[in-house]
């Protein structure tokens, strides 16, 4: 038996007030030129110092990805909010 996963909304937002050239090689490397699913990822918005977007996740956020962007772009602040039909945070 196959157990289809919960979808989880994670509305993302990444600033780099300092360093807009960092926000720009995370944008190129990680979302727009990443092996996430171009259906999964919808940007909101984009600016210089900010990215506002909304990526499908299964069953919870990404975790371990957010925590890989932390320590790649240590100059960009970043913020996660999701939600999910178990829960939210």
């Amino acid at each position: 038996m196959n157990i289809m996963p919960n979808d989880c909304w994670n509305t993302l937002t990444f600033i780099s007030e300092n360093n807009p050239k960092e926000l720009a090689r995370l944008y190129n490397t990680e979302i727009h030129c990443s092996k996430i699913p171009d259906e999964w990822v919808k940007i909101q918005n984009k600016h210089d110092n900010a990215i506002n977007l909304t990526l499908q996740s299964n069953w919870e956020p990404d975790i371990e990805w957010l925590v890989s962007m932390l320590t790649k772009y240590p100059n960009c602040w970043i913020k996660n909010e999701w939600y999910e039909e178990g829960g939210t945070s």
